[in-house]
């Protein structure tokens, strides 16, 4: 019985023999893989910010004139909730929009304590029955005079996700491309193995050794290709990712940081991911390179 032991050290030898073709496709992997880190990592935190921002997606927000006065704000918000289309409605002070602000914010709500005035203006937030009545409900509160501007999320989310099946599509197709010639050097690189044993190989079958007796060493040397690979790749995209995730903590990203996903959230998933797609990629290369030797 073959001994893992020796099938990994076999492995190794072979790696190491064929050293600039086993490097070829250890980059080649490695470069795969960083690239589908990176769509994952985007996807996942353009999916998180859609989520977000679908939590308000039926609310239309109307900011209000400075100089609009209470009475006629009440008038304003009574008429509005008359309307079919609107479910519900909420007058928001600028005080509570502040202290909504640092709710949101947290821990760096601390940052906003340096106004000597509240720079946030009233508004008069609305939600409606259906999304589908969105842009009604904005040429509606557009028309009233007293609203300075109003903003739908409904623009937001369409756009995210209209990025999120660019960047998928575009991805997917050049990630494809890199795993098959991955899937090709590998090939090459376990083809120079299996040659350079051609000898051993023919002595092993004509005494009776079975294919997968012969096949399992270069069939670890393609796992382990892919697994290096995939370990390279994993320590680029977490590190790297984390170093971007700290930089938009800063003050002038906290909003948008709020949404994004940690790198703790993301570091089980994209190791997990990476293994099984880089010992997969070096499975099939060595499973091509391995069927017609055998064969003879």
């Amino acid at each position: 019985m073959l001994r893992p032991f020796k099938i990994f050290a076999s492995a190794l030898t072979n790696m190491w023999r064929n050293k600039s073709t086993t490097f070829f496709a250890l980059v080649s992997v490695t470069a795969s893989l960083i690239i589908l880190g990176i769509v994952f990592a985007l996807i996942l935190n353009i999916n998180a910010i859609g989520t977000a921002a679908k939590g308000q997606f039926d609310a239309v927000v109307a900011f209000i004139d400075e100089e609009q006065n209470e009475s006629d704000i009440a008038d304003m918000v009574k008429d509005i909730l008359e309307n079919p289309y609107v479910d519900d409605i909420q007058y928001e002070t600028k005080e509570q929009a502040m202290e909504n602000l640092k709710e949101r914010w947290g821990e760096k709500a601390y940052l906003l304590e340096g106004f000597s005035e509240n720079p946030l203006p009233r508004s008069i937030i609305v939600y409606v029955k259906d999304i589908q009545y969105s842009n009604y409900v904005v040429e509606l509160l557009e028309n009233y005079e007293g609203v300075e501007d109003v903003r739908s999320h409904e623009d937001v989310v369409q756009k995210l996700l209209a990025v999120t099946h660019t960047i998928r599509n575009a991805a997917s197709i050049l990630i494809f491309i890199l795993i098959g010639v991955s899937v090709i050097l590998i090939n090459n690189a376990i083809a120079m193995a299996v040659a350079s044993r051609a000898k051993e190989i023919s002595i092993m079958k004509f005494i009776g050794a079975k294919d997968w007796y012969i096949r399992w060493p270069f069939f670890l040397e393609g796992i382990l290709i892919g697994v290096i690979g995939a370990g390279i790749a994993y320590l680029v995209v977490f590190y790297g990712y984390h170093y971007i995730y700290d930089i938009a903590q800063d003050k002038f990203f906290v909003i948008l940081s709020s949404h994004l996903v940690s790198p703790l959230e993301l570091q089980a998933d994209i190791l997990y991911l990476f293994m099984v797609v880089g010992a997969c990629v070096g499975a099939l290369g060595a499973m091509f390179s391995t069927r017609k030797p055998l064969r003879r």
